[in-house]
């Protein structure tokens, strides 16, 4: 009898059953069923029905009260927003439950919006518990009295009130099963006053922390807005390094740059340390961008008369024209343009386009523009260490550091593309994105290199911050060299939202020593979501690596995580 034939007998259980004691049950006679009659049969898999194994609708719910909810994983790619999208902890997105689409809603609104939106929803889900059954008698105030809530600025938003309304549920309001002697009438209100006390404190508490984080996000762009006048324009007169003064400015770089002057302090920035990159630098590659595209555009019309022609097969003159033109297409595409066909440019720029369709959707990027500066910093690249195109398009953070800047300074190609190129002259990222686009026989070498730079300095720090994770990785053999490269490429922008990492562009910028601060970010990264990397090594690096986003907090928390470590 072949095996997928076999069924197991399932016997119906009582109904007075608790959803776990029903699992437990059911798990034991599932166990039984197969030891009795399938003991020496090949292990195989067996399709069990789960039905019983879901909560009945007909069954009560009793409100034991909930702890305090603490922020999920989300992610954002939002201009306003400082989380991030809800991280799969299964390596499929599809498994996302109705909580992580919830997250994803509120990822495009701003961290204040967020926070009023967060506490209404905790305060909704703790307010379920306290819908009394109909069959209840009607039950008065709690006996205690709640605390009150801190006064709020007139700067900070109100957090409404969402009232319960009056509605037949089926939730009862006391924990004792039904199967049970019922308690008396005495003590089922004694219990219902005991547990509206602890809900309304937990709605209370929860309105306490976000007005707390009101607070502080408020008072963080107060003092954003006096580092303008305080800070930032002594240090756009500044007219050497000596004169800026970094150390003074530490500070104000942690807090972050207002938009305000952001711009023009990145510039600055770059203009400070003479920059090898100028305009005729940029006219070269832009021109070159610029012809490559051209000849795109002229192949894809040339690709649209073939396909005229195709619709006349019939014609005597249509088809000569298409003999013709299907020359003239075949000639175009296999023509070499810096060493590259045209069909293979053809594809880089629709991967890179492809990339940016879906980033940062509001704030409307020039999708054509920012694919120029980037295919233009690609070849840049290439010239400079002969490395293969296709792989350094598919470098994860490229597109979203082009983006960044592109915003940044405000639809400038040439201030993009020159801060683009500083960025990766710095010694961490430079090799980093090396060993990625390096040809295999080429890769150990760098590896070393890499090795004998930053190994010792990220493995103490990496042991002293998150042991256990260490211990982990060590275990599995998960090697520094199999993530670090393509978070550090990236500067982990393609994970976070675009406040956040222009955040983070801030202290890269700006910073003396920006590889300390690179080490930080990518172990203040692996701390947010460290109960996410136990796992096996395939497990761990999709979890590290992938671009789904991860939410590290609000902004200014994950700042502080990252300033803590060192």
């Amino acid at each position: 009898m072949p095996y997928d034939k076999y069924t197991i007998q399932v016997n119906p259980l009582p109904a007075n059953l608790t959803p776990s004691q029903r699992l437990k049950l059911r798990k034991l006679n599932i166990n039984h069923t197969i030891s009795s009659q399938f003991n020496s049969l090949p292990r195989q898999s067996v399709y069990v029905d789960t039905k019983d194994e879901l909560i009945d609708p007909m069954d009560s719910l009793f409100n034991i009260p909930c702890p305090r909810f603490s922020t999920c994983t989300a992610s954002t790619t939002s201009t306003a927003a400082s989380s991030v999208f809800s991280s799969s902890e299964s390596l499929s997105s599809d498994d996302w439950g109705e909580a992580d689409n919830m997250q994803l809603e509120l990822a495009f609104k701003s961290e204040s919006a967020r926070i009023c939106d967060e506490f209404l929803e905790h305060s909704k889900i703790l307010a379920d518990f306290k819908k009394v059954n109909v069959s209840m008698p009607a039950l008065s105030k709690p006996s205690c009295s709640l605390p009150r809530l801190p006064p709020k600025s007139p700067s900070l938003p109100e957090i409404p009130t969402r009232p319960t309304p009056p509605q037949q549920t089926r939730y009862q309001t006391y924990t004792r099963p039904t199967w049970l002697p019922p308690k008396s009438t005495h003590d089922k209100l004694k219990h219902q006053h005991q547990a509206g006390n602890l809900i309304n404190h937990a709605i209370s508490a929860e309105a306490k922390l976000q007005q707390r984080r009101l607070k502080t996000i408020a008072k963080l762009n107060k003092q954003r807005q006096k580092d303008i006048i305080s800070t930032w324009v002594p240090y756009l007169e500044a007219k050497s390094t000596l004169d800026t003064q970094l150390k003074n400015i530490d500070e104000c770089i942690w807090r972050g740059v207002d938009e305000e002057v952001r711009a023009k302090v990145w510039w600055k920035s770059q203009q400070l340390k003479k920059s090898q990159y100028n305009d005729t630098f940029c006219d070269y590659y832009f021109h070159e961008v610029g012809l490559i595209h051209d000849r795109i555009i002229q192949s894809q019309r040339l690709q649209h008369e073939v396909d005229m022609c195709q619709r006349n097969p019939n014609h005597q003159k249509s088809i000569q024209r298409l003999s013709k033109l299907n020359h003239g297409l075949k000639t175009e595409l296999n023509c070499s343009i810096h060493n590259y066909t045209l069909t293979q440019w053809t594809t880089i720029f629709q991967t890179i386009s492809k990339k940016l369709e879906h980033l940062y959707p509001e704030i409307h990027l020039p999708i054509d523009k920012v694919t120029q500066v980037i295919v233009a910093f690609m070849l840049y690249w290439h010239h400079q260490t002969s490395c293969d195109l296709s792989t350094l398009a598919a470098i994860s953070g490229l597109p979203n550091l082009a983006a960044i800047l592109h915003r940044t300074y405000k639809g400038s190609m040439y201030k993009t593309l020159i801060t683009l190129c500083h960025i990766f002259q710095m010694k961490l990222p430079n090799m980093m994105l090396s060993y990625l686009t390096a040809a295999p026989e080429n890769q150990p070498i760098i590896a070393s290199s890499i090795s004998d730079y930053i190994h010792y300095e990220y493995e103490l720090t990496f042991k002293d911050q998150l042991d256990r994770v260490y211990t982990h990785f060590k275990v599995r053999n998960v090697e520094p060299l199999a993530y670090l490269p393509t978070l550090v490429a990236g500067l982990c922008t393609n994970l976070f939202s675009f406040d956040l990492s222009s955040h983070i562009l801030d202290i890269v910028l700006l910073s003396e020593n920006n590889e300390q601060f690179i080490i930080q970010l990518v172990l203040g990264y692996m701390k947010k979501i460290q109960h996410k990397l136990f796992g096996t090594d395939q497990e761990i690096l999709h979890t590290l690596l992938g671009d789904n986003g991860v939410n590290v907090g609000y902004e200014y928390e994950f700042i502080d995580t990252i300033k803590m470590i060192k």
